[in-house]
């Protein structure tokens, strides 16, 4: 889950999360580590060893580099207060996109991890959580892949040959005949309604907060690439703004 281009080269799976407290806490509120892979940690351990190492000439050259970008170091009150048209008004605004890309990145890993929490729970497990499974359903998914085999024979005994025809009684078929192969424990995941509601839920919102996240990246980059008129940052350059925002450590 990386951020494109120049957003956040800096911010990987791992990355932190800054939350709209950033609003009221002010831009030096750190960033805490998030559960990843760690390229957050590592990455901030980086930026702080090169800037030690560079010392007060480097940080005069990333300032230069920066140039308008500077005006970071406005209080966040001043930056909520300004003026959308000005450059701490575009700061800002990039600022909110990046804490809401943040934002949507850590719920993406979340709803993951709850997702796969699901899928190794024991079928004993399931059965405590969210009581037996729903024989009736699992009749009903039976007769519904009976009726697609009945349906496809029906239709090929009546003249319609088609490959269409035939790889739809084919897929009816190998269905028909997995269901009639489910133990009682393999019932459990496919036909525990509260499981599968809890397994749907979480795989929706994994999707939703991927798309958010993405978009928010898409919307972070324009942002960016208008405030330093094109230009790439390099990476010291970008660690130190992401830094003057509360976005990293």
């Amino acid at each position: 889950m990386t951020f494109s281009i120049q957003t956040a080269k800096k911010l990987g799976r791992g990355a932190a999360v800054v939350m709209a407290a950033v609003a009221l806490a002010g831009p030096a509120m750190a960033a805490k580590g998030g559960n990843g892979n760690g390229n957050s940690n590592g990455n901030r351990a980086n930026a702080q060893s090169q800037s030690a190492d560079k010392g007060n000439n480097g940080r005069g050259a990333i300032a230069s580099e920066l140039k308008g970008l500077n005006a970071a170091h406005a209080n966040i009150n001043g930056m909520m207060n300004a003026n959308p048209d000005s450059q701490v008004g575009q700061i800002y605004a990039y600022q909110q996109t990046m804490q809401s890309a943040l934002a949507a990145g850590e719920d993406t890993e979340l709803w993951a991890a709850e997702y796969e929490r699901l899928s190794l729970l024991t079928p004993q497990e399931i059965i405590d959580t969210y009581g037996p499974y729903d024989p009736s359903a699992y009749d009903s998914a039976v007769a519904d892949a009976t009726g697609q085999v009945a349906y496809y024979e029906g239709l090929i005994l009546g003249g319609d040959l088609t490959e269409g025809t035939a790889d739809a009684l084919l897929l009816a078929q190998i269905e028909a005949a997995r269901l009639a192969g489910l133990t009682e424990d393999e019932k459990s995941y496919e036909f525990t309604a509260g499981y599968v509601d809890a397994l749907l839920e979480a795989d929706t919102n994994y999707l939703l907060n991927a798309d958010l996240q993405a978009e928010q990246e898409a919307i972070a980059d324009g942002q960016l690439l208008e405030l330093t008129g094109g230009e790439e940052l390099s990476e010291d350059a970008l660690n130190e703004f992401l830094r003057l925002l509360g976005l990293l450590e």
